[in-house]
C-alpha cells in the first residue's frame, strides 16, 4: 500500500505523490522533479522543520499513511534569472514568447525576483506565477501597472483590494471586470474606470450603470451607441432618443 505524500510550497499545495514504501529518498525526489518539471538540485524537502536527508526516510513512515512535506525552492542564480527573462523579452513576437514559455521550467515561476521582473515586462505573465506570488501585493501591483487586465490573475483577496483595483482600472478601464463585486459598486473606482475607457461601464454594478455622472463620464470615452449597451435601461432609452433626434 502506497504512502500518500502531499507536497506543499511556501504558498500552499503543489501536488500529491503516491510513494512506495520501499522507495529511497532519491526516488521520491526524482518523482517530484518529474511531476513538477523541476531541475535536479533546485530544491530541498522539509518534514516539519527538519530537512529530509535520510535515504530511508519513507521506510520510517507507516505503510498507507499520509505525510506532509514542504518543498523549499533554492533561488535562481542571476545568470539563470537573466537567461529566462531574455527568452520572454518584450521585443519578441507573441508567437516567439509563447514558444519560449513552453521551455521554461516551473521552477522559475516560484522565484519571486524573476516573476517581479517578468510582470514588469508583460503584466500577463502573472498568469504563470505560483498561487503564492499571485497573492503578493508588490508583484500584482507591478503587473497591473504594466497591464491593468492582469488583475484577472491576482488572488481573490487582491482583486478586492481598493488600491490594487484602482491602479488596474486607471491603466485599463475594462479591468473593472475582474474586480470584486464590492469594488464594482464603488463609485470612485467606477468613475476612474469609465474615464479611462467607456467599456468599463459594462462591468459596473446595476446601480452605478444608472448613475448620471458615471454614464455621462463614459460618453466622453466612447460612442453613444456603444454606451447604450452598457448603461441602465432608462439611460439606454435616453441615448436612443438623442441619437434619433440628431438624425
Amino acid at each position: 500500500m502506497p504512502i500518500h505524500v502531499s507536497i506543499n510550497g511556501l504558498g500552499g499545495y503543489l501536488c500529491i505523490i503516491h510513494a512506495e514504501p520501499w522507495w529511497k529518498y532519491r526516488d521520491l525526489k526524482q518523482k517530484i522533479e518529474t511531476t513538477l518539471s523541476l531541475e535536479t538540485g533546485s530544491f530541498c524537502i522539509l518534514y516539519g522543520d527538519t530537512k529530509v536527508l535520510s535515504t530511508k526516510f519513507l521506510q520510517t513512515l507507516p505503510v498507507g499513511s499520509n505525510a506532509d512535506l514542504t518543498l523549499l525552492m533554492l533561488e535562481l542564480s542571476k545568470q539563470e534569472r537573466d537567461s529566462a527573462l531574455n527568452k520572454i523579452r518584450p521585443s519578441l513576437s507573441w508567437g516567439e514568447i509563447n514558444a519560449a514559455l513552453q521551455t521554461l521550467q516551473k521552477r522559475v515561476w516560484l522565484d519571486r525576483e524573476f516573476v517581479k521582473a517578468a510582470v514588469k515586462q508583460n503584466g500577463w505573465m502573472l498568469e504563470k506565477a505560483s498561487d503564492m506570488l499571485r497573492a503578493d501585493r508588490q508583484i500584482v501591483l507591478a503587473a497591473v501597472h504594466t497591464d491593468g487586465s492582469a488583475l484577472k490573475f491576482a488572488s481573490d483577496e487582491l482583486r478586492a483590494d481598493c488600491n490594487i483595483v484602482f491602479a488596474a482600472v486607471y491603466q485599463t478601464g475594462s479591468a473593472l471586470e475582474f474586480a470584486s463585486n464590492d469594488l464594482r459598486a464603488d463609485r470612485e473606482i467606477v468613475l476612474v474606470a469609465v474615464r479611462q475607457a467607456s467599456s468599463g461601464l459594462e462591468f459596473a454594478s446595476d446601480e452605478l450603470r444608472a448613475d448620471r455622472e458615471i454614464v455621462l463620464a463614459a460618453t466622453y470615452r466612447g460612442h453613444r451607441r456603444d454606451i447604450r449597451k452598457c448603461c441602465s435601461p432608462w439611460w439606454s432609452g435616453w441615448f436612443c432618443v438623442r441619437c434619433n433626434h440628431q438624425h
